[in-house]
């Protein structure tokens, strides 16, 4: 029996991050998520390109040695990059997919899954509602259509919906057997009484996309069509005097918080974390959620160093040694993952106590030395920091 059991217990990186994501939530490590890290491939050999004539690249580094242990840290994780394939279809931007599967892998709740995840429920719980298990909830954000000469764009910054349009909100909340409901942040969301089957991508990753291409989907699909159509049309000629008024309003983050399943809580748990007051709202609400039974995960947000000017030499040189001063922090702060994501890309990069300890990882590699040539941790930084653009949708 021993033997079987063995056998069906995930071994390797597999367990590993299991064993790191159970540790993340009982507040036992840190992540870090770093949205807009990352850069086009092609970007990245420009930028090699300028630090080669600006002659920082010769010689060894003079970089602080946490720095260098950050740079082997990651070194020794990029060969497990992940494709951004992964993430095109699914719902919520790509720095949030390892987050989501940590706490799928937990098993804390029955018909929690990634598609699927009820981001629009978080929000809602984060924004004072109190959404109901398997009750289905669509957060709506006001949006106009730009029409260029190639495609179609949905724009969502500054538009606003006017208090005389709440009776077409009503007729959209009937449509969808659904009850309209405003969050204290000013998020209109969408209480459905049935469930419902209809996934459609937050607005943040349909910036600069041909909107057809990303049209919500799911059995109810044409349901919302419908609904959408009428509330479009009686927008229409107010939304043709003001352009910052809504022509439509987009659905995101649909789902249901799932039925706990108390089997699987730890004996004993620490207490529970405050509940964040700054973020997303939907980060917000995870985080509370997972709170309220009796999880703590630590989750920063950062921004990654901003590169002004790419043809600047001196801004690049600087946004060089910016990461490298961020990585000396994260080493100093003992992060334990960190998450450089995009839109549609995302790279997972974790330490653990099992498999990346800084005693195994400096026996295995020599790293940590102040000689190690600036190009190739430069290199290293860049293969981190950048994505094929084949691979985006």
């Amino acid at each position: 029996m021993a033997k079987i059991l063995a056998r069906l217990r995930p071994s390797g990186p597999t367990r590993a991050h299991e064993e790191s994501d159970q540790a993340w939530l009982q507040g036992e490590g840190h992540w870090v998520l770093v949205a807009g890290a990352l850069r086009p491939a092609r970007q990245a050999q420009q930028i090699l390109q300028v630090l080669t004539r600006q002659g920082w690249l010769q010689g060894p580094t003079t970089l602080p040695a946490s720095a260098l242990r950050s740079m082997a840290w990651i070194h020794r994780e990029v060969r497990q990059k992940a494709s951004a394939v992964e993430y095109t279809s699914l719902p919520y931007a790509a720095g949030l997919v390892p987050i989501v599967r940590a706490v799928c892998r937990a098993r804390l709740c029955q018909g929690l899954t990634e598609t699927h995840f009820p981001w629009a429920a978080l929000a809602a719980l984060a924004d004072g509602l109190q959404p109901q298990e398997h009750q289905t909830v669509i957060a709506l954000s006001p949006a106009r259509l730009g029409l260029g000469t190639q495609q179609v764009e949905l724009q969502t910054q500054g538009i606003g919906l006017d208090a005389s349009h709440r009776p077409a909100l009503e007729d959209l909340a009937s449509a969808m057997n659904s009850e309209l409901a405003l969050g204290r942040s000013g998020q209109l969301y969408l209480l459905a009484k049935d469930p419902l089957d209809l996934v459609s991508c937050m607005p943040d990753l349909l910036a600069g996309e041909h909107l057809p291409d990303f049209e919500p989907s799911g059995r109810d699909a044409s349901l919302w069509r419908q609904a959408v159509n009428v509330l479009q049309m009686s927008l229409f000629e107010a939304s043709q005097d003001d352009p910052q008024q809504a022509q439509t309003v987009w659905p995101w983050g649909i789902g249901s918080l799932p039925a706990v399943m108390p089997t699987v809580m730890p004996a004993v748990l620490p207490p529970p974390t405050e509940a964040p007051q700054t973020g997303p709202l939907a980060l917000r609400g995870l985080q509370e959620w997972l709170a309220s039974l009796g999880y703590s995960p630590r989750l920063s947000l950062q921004s990654p160093p901003v590169l002004q000017d790419l043809w600047q030499e001196t801004s690049v040189v600087q946004w060089s040694h910016d990461w490298a001063s961020l990585m000396t922090q994260w080493d100093e702060a003992q992060v334990d993952r960190l998450l450089l994501a995009d839109r549609w890309w995302c790279r997972s990069i974790g330490r653990t106590k099992h498999q990346w300890s800084w005693r195994r990882l400096t026996q295995a590699r020599p790293w940590p030395s102040r000689r190690r040539p600036a190009r190739e941790l430069v290199e290293v930084l860049l293969q981190c920091l950048s994505f094929d653009e084949d691979l985006v949708p």
